[in-house]
C-alpha cells in the first residue's frame, strides 16, 4: 500500500516539478498553474504518505534505536516527508521556505 502511495507521489511530481522549472528565472515566483496543481495533486498525497511513514517510524523505533540508526531513520521516515509537505512555498519544489534545496534527506 505505502509503494502504491509511493509511487503515485512520484509520477504526480515529476511532470509538475518539469512544468515548473521550464522558463523559470530565478527570481520569478511559480505560477498559478503550478501552485493548483501542487495544492490539489501533490500536497494530499503528500499528507497521507507522511502520516503513515511516521506510523512506520514511531513502530520500528523501538528496533533502530537499539541498533542505534534511531535519529537517522526519524530523519528519513518523519522529517523529510513532513518537511516537504508543509515547509515549502505553493508550487516551488526545488526549494525550502529556508532556501535549503530538496534532498532525500535534510542536513542539520
Amino acid at each position: 500500500m505505502i509503494l502504491l502511495l509511493l509511487s503515485l507521489l512520484s509520477l504526480l511530481s515529476i511532470p509538475s516539478m518539469s512544468i515548473a522549472q521550464q522558463g523559470k528565472q530565478p527570481d520569478q515566483c511559480p505560477g498559478v498553474a503550478i501552485k493548483i496543481v501542487d495544492l490539489l495533486m501533490v500536497r494530499p498525497p503528500c499528507i497521507g504518505i507522511s502520516a503513515a511513514s511516521t506510523g512506520i517510524c514511531a513502530a520500528l523505533s523501538p528496533l533502530t534505536y537499539f541498533m542505534g540508526i534511531g535519529e537517522a531513520s526519524t530523519r528519513v521516515l518523519i522529517e523529510a516527508p513532513w518537511r516537504f509537505t508543509a515547509y515549502r512555498y505553493l508550487g516551488e519544489f526545488n526549494h525550502y521556505k529556508d532556501d535549503k534545496p530538496i534532498t532525500a534527506v535534510p542536513d542539520n
